[in-house]
This record gives structure tokens, sequence and C-alpha cells, in this order.
């Protein structure tokens, strides 16, 4: 599962997760997300959110209403173009991995081999 409010980011994005075999349903906000899961939507093995989603929401809220909406704790990261280092403690705080954008391919296949392996 992907959620990117970055309409070019989260095709690019899904193009490279697709090209490796995975089968991604993708987001641009919370709420569309939310609304999948809770009509029945498939249930993913791995969420990667962008960290800065709109105005409002963030990489960790969209994580944590996916976890909430499946009732279980699928594996996650966040990725973001954020430099502001408050974002980046934020992150930390949240207890989950992420990874700089633009990320390199070699990178975010590391990530989900690590999360999924």
């Amino acid at each position: 599962m992907l959620i990117d409010d970055s309409p070019d980011v989260r095709q690019a994005l899904k193009m490279t997760l697709t090209e490796w075999g995975f089968v991604v349903n993708d987001f641009a906000n919370i709420g569309s997300m939310v609304t999948f899961l809770q009509q029945g939507g498939a249930v993913p093995d791995l969420i990667i959110s962008d960290f800065e989603l709109g105005a409002d929401d963030t990489g960790d809220q969209a994580i944590a209403a996916a976890r909430q909406a499946l009732g279980r704790n699928v594996p996650a990261f966040i990725v973001t173009g954020a430099v502001d280092e408050a974002v980046w403690q934020k992150i930390r705080e949240s207890g989950l991995s992420a990874l700089h954008k633009p990320v390199r391919p070699a990178r975010l296949r590391a990530m989900i081999n690590h999360l999924l392996g």
C-alpha cells in the first residue's frame, strides 16, 4: 500500500514497485485509504507513506489509521523529502524507519526486503 499526496511521486513509486512484482494500491490521502480498507479492500503486506500528506495529515497518522482499520500491525515505513529536523525528529519518535526522497531503487528494495524478510 502506498500513500503520497503527490501524483507524480505516487505514480513513479507505484511503477517501480509494480515492475518488481508487487501489487500496489495507492492513495493520495488518509480518508480514501481508510474507506478502501473499511470496504474490504485488499490487505497489504507493507505500507509505504510519504510523511507530509497535505496541510494537516502525516505519514505516521496514515500508517496508524491503516493499522487500526486492519486490526493488525502491518510493516511500514516513511519516505520523505523533508529537510526540516523537526520532521525527522517526529519520524524518529514514531518508531518508524524512513528513507529520504528521492529514494534510490536499491535503498527502497533493501528497506522492503528488510521489513518483509
